[in-house]
């Protein structure tokens, strides 16, 4: 009698996805349609204050130089490229390939009390840390207060 062994891992088809992921890698580019297909997901915090709005995004292994932003009808767009650090024909000896690379695009919507033209951006141990500060408000109005009229003494 003749066994079949069949396993269930997955391992070979995730090195084989991740491999056709480095030899067409796209171009990221924040000004384009949402289609593409992003690998690399960051973890992003958003962080809400009466004075601004922080947002923290998780970028180990990305360079500062492959970062952009842009602006898009109350959203803030982050995209970038985290590189695949070996080279493709090593990606054969690799067992096991965990970490995440590629194109990235993180979209975090906004509400319109943000003043993006005093946002600034810091870069510090792979953590992108992006203050938009809030438009100052407004003064709260008075309550509408009643007064008497006085009539005009006659005399």
């Amino acid at each position: 009698m003749e066994l079949t062994v069949v396993t269930n891992d997955p391992l070979p088809k995730i090195s084989d996805v991740i491999r056709t992921a480095v030899t067409e890698a796209v171009k990221f580019d924040c000004s384009g349609s949402d289609e593409n297909h992003f690998a690399f997901h960051p973890p992003v915090d958003v962080k809400e204050t009466p004075t601004e709005v922080v947002v923290y995004v998780d970028l180990p292994g990305v360079d500062e130089d492959e970062l952009q932003f842009c602006w898009r009808e109350r959203e803030l767009c982050i995209c970038g490229m985290r590189d695949f650090n070996h080279d493709t024909e090593d990606a054969e000896e690799f067992t096991r390939i965990e970490r995440t690379f590629g194109s990235f695009k993180c979209q975090i919507p906004l509400d319109a009390t943000v003043d993006i033209d005093r946002t600034t951006a810091k870069y510090r141990r792979g953590v992108l840390k992006v203050i938009l500060p809030r438009f100052k408000p407004l003064p709260k109005p008075r309550p509408a207060k009643r007064t008497q009229l006085k009539q005009a003494d006659k005399g």
